[in-house]
């Protein structure tokens, strides 16, 4: 074979990856200067200028009783208060969104509802275009968050990216291929962070918001013109989605099954782990940027890119730990490092006094997602190939619950400590989450290790054929 041919071999491959990279990189680049549009907007709504912002991070002139310092940390507050209320206008509509396309896509395709959930992000996008050109409150970006919830927003797009993913490829590639997925993901995060940082310096909010318009849509007619079209005309399925057929499936995959009486312990246990866990990993990540920004660190968006391009940087070493240990002890050992990774970060974060611990911080958290698509692919083998659907549904119906609880504990005992002699409390919540989720990981390993190892035994059966 030609190296012409060996190339257009290996893109055979290459199905939603791209598309994932290009929404990750449009979704965590919105995310990190929303947060700072939002801190901005809110501060010129109080009259906080760059002088009293100056003061205040000035730690030989800043005083509690400061009225600049004062204000900022009210700004501070107010901000992580409205990132509160945005991230609810999109995870609730998209609890009940979420449901009902995983399930419609089991039976008529993963392409409409991946269409769907980006056609939310040029939504999206566009309200933060409008907002920020227009110089409009904050509370009009609520409505475009709503409509992104109400189409699914990124919680769809992965479970069918997922589900796409388990549909085309054999048991044995599943951790990895799903770990491509994640590892797209911290690509296009990666990447995000890096320039999103220097062009918002430079640039200002105005030109970013454009490009990322610009590459959503682009996203989106590469998944028209890439991915095989849907059973049957979607149009006539449509109707689908209103019923309470996606529920009933969730309901099938839940319930105690004749063959296997114990599967539906094993999958409630595994939900609950991966619940908490998500909530430890989002609740970080929702307080992170305002921590920065504001007193006593007042990092520029330099900065605060370089911190989410460290954290970004994670996805590629998480793909190659998990391709060189394979099988489901070396799972089981992953799984654990990645809880230990964000669990002794956040001490770091909490009690930071200066920039290098927040950065040490961040370097010793770069395997906080490693846990995540081993559980996916974990609860994947426990069920049959036509029900892989339901269980990524069940999956992203739990991230949007958690990413909502996460919001609110995080941002509300921020917002009560950021004046307090320790600001960084509210990531002390994240190592309770975690022993939490290593007691319920364990008891899900245990009721399913022998479904697990079972699987990887038929699997080796299979090749040895």
């Amino acid at each position: 074979m030609t190296l012409s041919g060996r190339i257009l071999h290996a893109l055979s491959y290459v199905t939603v990856e791209p598309a994932v990279i290009g929404s990750l990189y449009v979704l965590y680049m919105y995310t990190t200067l929303g947060k700072q549009y939002v801190f901005l907007r809110i501060a010129q709504d109080y009259n906080l200028t760059e002088t009293n912002r100056e003061t205040s991070c000035n730690e030989t002139t800043a005083e509690a009783d400061d009225p600049s310092y004062v204000l900022f940390q009210k700004v501070s507050a107010e901000t992580s208060a409205w990132i509160f209320y945005l991230s609810m206008a999109t995870f609730v509509p998209a609890i009940f969104s979420t449901v009902a396309f995983g399930s419609w896509s089991d039976q008529f395709g993963r392409k409409f509802p991946i269409l769907a959930s980006l056609l939310g992000f040029v939504i999206l996008i566009l309200g933060y275009v409008i907002v920020i050109n227009l110089n409009a409150p904050v509370p009009y970006l609520i409505i475009a968050h709503i409509l992104c919830g109400l189409l699914g927003d990124s919680a769809t797009l992965f479970a069918c990216s997922f589900s796409y993913v388990t549909d085309i490829t054999k048991p044995e590639e599943r951790t990895f291929r799903i770990t491509v997925i994640e590892t797209c993901i911290g690509i296009g995060g990666f990447i995000a962070a890096v320039s999103g940082g220097i062009w918002l310096d430079r640039k200002g909010f105005v030109n970013p918001f454009w490009f990322l318009l610009a590459l959503t849509i682009i996203d989106f007619i590469y998944i028209v013109l890439r991915l095989e079209s849907d059973e049957g005309r979607w149009l006539d399925n449509l109707k689908h989605l209103f019923s309470k057929e996606p529920f009933v499936h969730m309901y099938e995959v839940l319930k105690p099954q004749d063959k296997d009486k114990n599967r539906h312990i094993s999958i409630i246990l595994y939900l609950t782990a991966f619940f908490i866990l998500l909530t430890a990993t989002a609740g970080v990540a929702s307080i992170l940027v305002v921590y920065e920004i504001g007193v006593p660190f007042c990092w520029n968006s330099i900065q605060v890119g370089i911190s989410q391009g460290i954290v970004q940087f994670g996805f590629l070493i998480v793909l190659v730990l998990v391709k060189i240990f394979s099988g489901v002890e070396a799972e089981v050992k992953l799984i654990a490092a990645g809880a230990i990774s964000n669990f002794v970060s956040c001490f770091f974060l909490a009690f930071a006094v200066s920039d290098w611990m927040i950065y040490f911080g961040l370097v010793v958290q770069m395997l906080y997602l490693m846990p995540s698509p081993i559980l996916r692919s974990q609860m994947s083998r426990l069920v049959s190939t036509d029900e892989t659907g339901p269980v990524f549904a069940l999956q992203s119906c739990v991230n949007n619950i958690a990413a909502i609880v996460a919001s609110g504990l995080f941002n509300s005992v921020f917002a009560a400590t950021v004046n307090s002699a320790l600001p960084g409390a509210a990531f002390l919540l994240a190592p309770v989450l975690l022993i939490l989720f290593a007691v319920a990981f364990r008891a899900a390993y245990i009721q399913s290790k022998p479904t697990l190892l079972r699987h990887s035994l038929d699997i080796g059966d299979e090749d040895m054929l």
